[in-house]
């Protein structure tokens, strides 16, 4: 899961700097394709991503924190990348990136969260399982 976004969250950091790539004939996919390409192509790996985030929580079988930690942090990231699909501007993939980081944070936090709510609460799980 983390694997998959992070390409989406590299990328909508390298659509910051466009110009500069331009100037130095890097060829980043924002360069060579343009960044309303790059704003889909970013967006169906965060699909991808947010789709196995909830995979992997109902194949661990983990609780009710991590599937709301999962869910709402998902969708609003979402959210975030069919706004730079609306706005494919440098800044709005700038600011992509930088949510992809709250997004991992809020990840990891709710996962450890919930293991921890796995180990020492044992009926914690059967709320969902």
């Amino acid at each position: 899961m983390m694997c998959v976004t992070d390409w989406a969250f590299t990328l909508g950091g390298v659509a910051r700097d466009v110009e500069g790539d331009r100037l130095k004939g890097a060829p980043t996919m924002p360069v060579t394709f343009g960044i309303p390409f790059t704003a889909r192509f970013v967006t169906f790996w965060w699909i991808v991503g947010v789709i196995a985030s909830i995979i992997i929580g109902w194949s661990a079988r983990l609780g009710p924190v991590y599937f709301a930690g999962a869910l709402a942090s998902g969708l609003w990231m979402l959210s975030q990348c069919f706004d730079f699909i609306r706005h494919p501007t440098p800044e709005r993939g700038g600011a992509l990136f930088l949510n992809g980081s709250n997004y991992r944070a809020i990840m990891f936090g709710s996962m450890i969260l919930d293991v921890v709510l796995c180990i020492y609460a044992g009926a914690y799980t059967s709320i969902l399982w």
